[in-house]
């Protein structure tokens, strides 16, 4: 809901081409058009196929009763198919640019390397991405329902 990860898993000889490809990633989304429209249409599907599931019903009416309607944490992970509809690629690629900087951002590592081998690797793959302005978001107080059980 409000936190993002991206990762791999590779055996330690293949560390280095696995870590290219994470920071390929990171570093040079692309966000094909085709892809967008296609991950659109999955989750207006998957809305549909949801409103027949009590337990997702639920879920959504619990957690709009919590914070409100026009809360961000008033709806669940996949948002709304409102939202579906009206996210545009260059709106990801706006808040991918204002969110996706590297101090706003950890690199966790665990597995047989050293410590020497791991900074000399990220410096390599990560060195030249630029420090951005932190976004944070104004999201304001949740507007709690007054039902009672």
């Amino acid at each position: 809901m409000d936190g993002s990860s991206v990762g791999t898993s590779s055996l330690a000889k293949n560390f280095s081409g696995a870590l290219d490809l994470l920071a390929d990633i990171v570093l040079h989304p692309t966000f094909p058009p085709d892809e967008v429209e296609r991950r659109r249409a999955s989750r207006l599907a998957a809305f549909a196929d949801d409103r027949g599931e009590p337990n997702v019903i639920v879920a959504r009416a619990g957690v709009s009763a919590l914070f409100g309607p026009r809360h961000p944490f008033g709806y669940d992970n996949n948002g709304t198919e409102g939202s579906i509809k009206a996210i545009s690629r260059d709106d990801m690629m706006d808040f991918w640019k204002s969110h996706y900087v590297p101090n706003n951002a950890s690199l966790v590592v665990a597995g047989n390397i050293t410590l020497d081998d791991l900074k000399a690797l990220a410096e390599s793959k990560f060195g030249a991405w630029k420090s951005g302005p932190l976004s944070v978001p104004q999201i304001g107080a949740p507007e709690t329902t007054k039902a009672k059980l």
